[in-house]
């Protein structure tokens, strides 16, 4: 049995080989040719897409240091906002005083719906509350009458 493979050559650009083939001729190949015609026709593509340079008037971002984007002036008093609502009582006076006479209207309308959220569940807390006294009034009742029969 005998092998047909072609022996593989080491091409060079610039080079001219020979491919070669038992059942066919040998047809040669100028790479340097066929490098030369795909530069030429990627120049042409390249010419006709838009330019990618940087608009002139967009400013380019810097990369500030972490201390300074997370102490900026609003993200600090945002975070003092957050700190005085939070308290358990002095909180409600906070968003009460904030929501009268704030300048921003963002943090007036801000403080409004704060409040209103904590109203909501200060009122759904107190009920649960008053459920859960008058459940364990009735137990405690209860328990007096047992404790009376002994």
């Amino acid at each position: 049995m005998k092998d047909h493979h072609a022996a593989s050559e080491h091409v060079t650009p610039g080079s001219t080989t020979k491919l070669q083939n038992p059942d066919t001729q040998e047809i040669p190949v100028d790479t340097a040719k066929l490098q030369a015609a795909l530069e030429k026709r990627a120049d042409q593509e390249t010419t006709v897409l838009p330019s990618l340079s940087m608009p002139a008037n967009k400013k380019r971002l810097t990369i500030r240091p972490l201390s300074e984007r997370w102490w900026t002036p609003s993200v600090r008093s945002w975070f003092f906002t957050f700190m005085c609502m939070n308290m358990p009582i002095v909180g409600w006076f906070y968003l009460f005083h904030k929501a009268r006479y704030e300048e921003d209207p963002a943090r007036k309308e801000f403080a409004r719906a704060y409040l209103f959220y904590k109203l909501v569940f200060f009122i759904a807390g107190a009920v649960v509350l008053l459920i859960l006294i008058w459940i364990g009034l009735g137990l405690l009742d209860q328990l007096l009458a047992y404790m009376e029969m002994l």
